[in-house]
Protein backbone atom coordinates (compact mmCIF):
# COMPACT_ATOMS: atom_id res chain seq x y z
CA UNK A 1 0.00 0.00 0.00
CA UNK A 2 1.29 3.38 -0.81
CA UNK A 3 0.36 6.22 1.95
CA UNK A 4 -0.10 10.16 0.38
CA UNK A 5 0.27 12.89 2.47
CA UNK A 6 -1.23 15.83 0.73
CA UNK A 7 0.32 19.61 2.31
CA UNK A 8 -0.98 22.94 0.76
CA UNK A 9 2.05 25.61 1.00
CA UNK A 10 1.93 27.69 3.72
CA UNK A 11 0.26 31.24 3.69
CA UNK A 12 1.39 34.07 1.33
CA UNK A 13 1.16 37.61 1.18
CA UNK A 14 -1.18 36.97 -1.66
CA UNK A 15 -3.61 34.28 0.20
CA UNK A 16 -3.65 37.36 2.86
CA UNK A 17 -4.98 39.69 0.63
CA UNK A 18 -7.33 37.23 -1.16
CA UNK A 19 -5.68 37.46 -4.12
CA UNK A 20 -5.74 34.89 -7.23
CA UNK A 21 -2.32 32.93 -6.64
CA UNK A 22 -1.71 31.68 -9.62
CA UNK A 23 1.11 29.38 -11.64
CA UNK A 24 3.07 32.45 -12.64
CA UNK A 25 3.24 35.01 -9.47
CA UNK A 26 4.57 34.28 -6.52
CA UNK A 27 5.54 35.98 -3.09
CA UNK A 28 7.06 35.09 0.29
CA UNK A 29 5.29 33.27 2.71
CA UNK A 30 3.86 35.07 5.67
CA UNK A 31 5.33 34.66 9.27
CA UNK A 32 1.58 33.18 9.26
CA UNK A 33 2.67 30.87 6.74
CA UNK A 34 6.02 29.61 8.14
CA UNK A 35 4.95 28.96 11.07
CA UNK A 36 2.16 27.12 9.81
CA UNK A 37 4.55 24.71 7.64
CA UNK A 38 6.66 24.24 10.55
CA UNK A 39 3.60 22.91 12.46
CA UNK A 40 3.17 20.59 9.81
CA UNK A 41 6.56 19.58 10.00
CA UNK A 42 6.44 18.95 13.93
CA UNK A 43 3.00 16.70 13.44
CA UNK A 44 4.85 14.56 10.69
CA UNK A 45 8.46 14.86 12.50
CA UNK A 46 8.28 11.25 12.82
CA UNK A 47 6.99 9.75 9.18
CA UNK A 48 9.84 8.35 7.61
CA UNK A 49 9.35 9.20 3.93
CA UNK A 50 9.90 7.47 0.88
CA UNK A 51 9.81 10.45 -1.37
CA UNK A 52 8.92 13.88 -0.97
CA UNK A 53 7.29 15.54 -4.05
CA UNK A 54 6.97 19.43 -4.78
CA UNK A 55 5.70 21.88 -6.62
CA UNK A 56 8.89 23.80 -7.94
CA UNK A 57 8.01 27.35 -7.68
CA UNK A 58 9.54 28.94 -4.42
CA UNK A 59 6.32 28.96 -1.55
CA UNK A 60 6.20 25.42 -2.21
CA UNK A 61 9.84 24.69 -2.07
CA UNK A 62 10.34 26.71 0.77
CA UNK A 63 7.17 25.36 2.99
CA UNK A 64 8.60 21.27 1.81
CA UNK A 65 11.99 23.12 3.40
CA UNK A 66 10.27 23.95 6.48
CA UNK A 67 8.43 21.03 7.00
CA UNK A 68 11.62 18.67 6.31
CA UNK A 69 13.99 20.55 8.55
CA UNK A 70 11.91 18.91 11.39
CA UNK A 71 11.62 15.88 10.10
CA UNK A 72 13.69 12.75 11.65
CA UNK A 73 14.63 11.55 8.78
CA UNK A 74 15.40 14.17 6.32
CA UNK A 75 18.70 13.36 5.31
CA UNK A 76 17.39 10.13 4.34
CA UNK A 77 14.57 11.32 1.90
CA UNK A 78 14.86 12.14 -1.56
CA UNK A 79 13.23 15.92 -2.45
CA UNK A 80 11.95 15.77 -6.43
CA UNK A 81 10.62 19.19 -7.81
CA UNK A 82 7.82 18.45 -10.09
CA UNK A 83 7.02 21.15 -12.76
CA UNK A 84 3.21 19.08 -13.23
CA UNK A 85 2.51 20.01 -9.59
CA UNK A 86 3.12 24.04 -10.71
CA UNK A 87 -0.12 25.59 -9.41
CA UNK A 88 -2.31 26.57 -12.14
CA UNK A 89 -1.78 29.57 -14.55
CA UNK A 90 -4.39 32.58 -14.19
CA UNK A 91 -3.35 35.04 -16.65
CA UNK A 92 -4.37 38.36 -15.89
CA UNK A 93 -6.26 37.22 -12.68
CA UNK A 94 -2.54 36.37 -11.10
CA UNK A 95 -1.99 38.65 -7.88
CA UNK A 96 -5.24 40.50 -8.18
CA UNK A 97 -8.50 39.92 -6.22
CA UNK A 98 -11.86 39.42 -7.28
CA UNK A 99 -12.86 43.19 -6.72
CA UNK A 100 -9.63 44.23 -8.81
CA UNK A 101 -10.39 41.67 -11.93
CA UNK A 102 -13.98 43.15 -12.20
CA UNK A 103 -14.81 40.14 -14.01
CA UNK A 104 -18.50 38.80 -12.31
CA UNK A 105 -19.44 36.71 -14.84
CA UNK A 106 -15.78 35.06 -15.22
CA UNK A 107 -15.61 34.34 -11.70
CA UNK A 108 -18.93 32.76 -11.65
CA UNK A 109 -17.65 30.38 -14.35
CA UNK A 110 -14.64 30.03 -12.41
CA UNK A 111 -16.14 28.44 -9.11
CA UNK A 112 -19.21 26.63 -10.54
CA UNK A 113 -18.87 25.46 -14.47
CA UNK A 114 -15.06 24.73 -15.37
CA UNK A 115 -16.08 23.50 -19.22
CA UNK A 116 -17.55 26.39 -19.61
CA UNK A 117 -14.53 28.88 -18.05
CA UNK A 118 -12.59 26.50 -20.13
CA UNK A 119 -13.88 27.15 -23.12
CA UNK A 120 -14.78 30.92 -22.52
CA UNK A 121 -13.23 32.28 -19.78
CA UNK A 122 -9.51 31.34 -20.00
CA UNK A 123 -8.46 32.24 -23.74
CA UNK A 124 -9.64 35.52 -22.78
CA UNK A 125 -7.77 36.19 -19.93
CA UNK A 126 -4.72 33.50 -21.12
CA UNK A 127 -5.53 31.08 -18.12
CA UNK A 128 -4.58 27.52 -18.23
CA UNK A 129 -7.91 25.14 -18.65
CA UNK A 130 -8.68 23.18 -15.73
CA UNK A 131 -8.82 20.22 -17.50
CA UNK A 132 -4.78 20.68 -18.38
CA UNK A 133 -3.87 20.98 -14.79
CA UNK A 134 -6.14 17.81 -13.64
CA UNK A 135 -4.57 16.17 -16.99
CA UNK A 136 -1.25 16.98 -15.87
CA UNK A 137 -1.40 16.19 -12.21
CA UNK A 138 -2.84 12.63 -11.79
CA UNK A 139 0.07 10.92 -13.75
CA UNK A 140 2.77 12.40 -10.51
CA UNK A 141 0.45 10.60 -8.28
CA UNK A 142 0.24 7.27 -10.56
CA UNK A 143 4.22 7.30 -11.13
CA UNK A 144 4.82 7.76 -7.49
CA UNK A 145 2.71 4.27 -6.90
CA UNK A 146 4.71 2.47 -9.37
CA UNK A 147 8.17 3.20 -8.25
CA UNK A 148 7.10 3.38 -4.46
CA UNK A 149 3.92 0.45 -4.14
CA UNK A 150 4.60 0.04 -0.05
CA UNK A 151 5.99 3.86 0.24
CA UNK A 152 4.98 6.98 2.45
CA UNK A 153 4.86 9.93 -0.37
CA UNK A 154 4.51 13.60 1.28
CA UNK A 155 3.52 16.40 -1.50
CA UNK A 156 3.11 19.76 -1.25
CA UNK A 157 1.35 21.45 -3.52
CA UNK A 158 -1.34 24.54 -4.04
CA UNK A 159 -4.80 24.73 -3.58
CA UNK A 160 -6.28 24.75 -7.45
CA UNK A 161 -3.80 21.54 -8.09
CA UNK A 162 -5.11 20.02 -4.74
CA UNK A 163 -8.86 20.72 -6.12
CA UNK A 164 -8.31 18.80 -9.88
CA UNK A 165 -5.75 15.66 -8.03
CA UNK A 166 -7.74 14.79 -4.93
CA UNK A 167 -10.90 15.10 -6.86
CA UNK A 168 -9.55 12.70 -9.57
CA UNK A 169 -8.76 10.46 -6.81
CA UNK A 170 -12.11 10.14 -5.78
CA UNK A 171 -12.86 9.08 -9.09
CA UNK A 172 -14.51 12.66 -10.04
CA UNK A 173 -13.69 13.61 -13.63
CA UNK A 174 -12.51 16.86 -14.28
CA UNK A 175 -15.79 18.91 -14.71
CA UNK A 176 -16.85 17.42 -11.79
CA UNK A 177 -13.83 18.48 -9.33
CA UNK A 178 -15.70 21.62 -8.05
CA UNK A 179 -17.23 19.37 -5.62
CA UNK A 180 -15.43 20.24 -2.41
CA UNK A 181 -13.82 23.19 -0.99
CA UNK A 182 -10.06 24.48 -1.65
CA UNK A 183 -7.95 23.16 1.35
CA UNK A 184 -6.43 25.68 3.33
CA UNK A 185 -2.81 26.57 3.55
CA UNK A 186 -0.48 24.31 5.60
CA UNK A 187 -2.82 21.39 6.33
CA UNK A 188 -2.88 17.93 6.25
CA UNK A 189 -4.63 15.11 3.64
CA UNK A 190 -4.25 11.82 3.55
CA UNK A 191 -5.23 8.88 1.22
CA UNK A 192 -3.79 5.53 0.29
CA UNK A 193 -3.98 3.00 -2.62
CA UNK A 194 -2.76 -0.32 -3.44
CA UNK A 195 -2.86 -0.42 -7.08
CA UNK A 196 -2.93 3.45 -8.36
CA UNK A 197 -6.42 3.20 -9.41
CA UNK A 198 -8.45 3.39 -6.53
CA UNK A 199 -7.63 5.72 -3.45
CA UNK A 200 -9.21 5.74 -0.23
CA UNK A 201 -9.61 8.94 2.16
CA UNK A 202 -8.26 9.54 5.42
CA UNK A 203 -7.63 13.03 6.71
CA UNK A 204 -9.01 15.78 5.31
CA UNK A 205 -7.72 19.46 5.15
CA UNK A 206 -6.67 18.51 9.22
CA UNK A 207 -4.67 21.44 11.20
CA UNK A 208 -1.67 19.96 12.29
CA UNK A 209 -2.13 20.56 15.83
CA UNK A 210 -5.42 18.08 15.82
CA UNK A 211 -3.19 15.61 13.39
CA UNK A 212 -2.54 12.25 14.78
CA UNK A 213 -0.15 10.03 12.53
CA UNK A 214 -1.66 6.89 11.59
CA UNK A 215 -0.56 3.65 13.18
CA UNK A 216 1.35 2.02 10.62
CA UNK A 217 -0.26 -1.69 9.38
Amino acid sequence: MTTFYFVRHGQTLVNVNNGFNGGIIDKPLTALGVSGAKAVGHALSQVRFTQVLTSNMPRTLTTTALIMQENHYATQTPVQPVNALREMVLGSWEGKTAEENNDPAGLDLFFNDFPRFDAEVAPRIGAEPFQHVAERTLPVIQTAVAAHPTGTILVVAHGLVFRMLLNALQGRTWPEAKVGDIMRNATITTFTTRDGQHFAKGAWDVDPADFTVPAAK
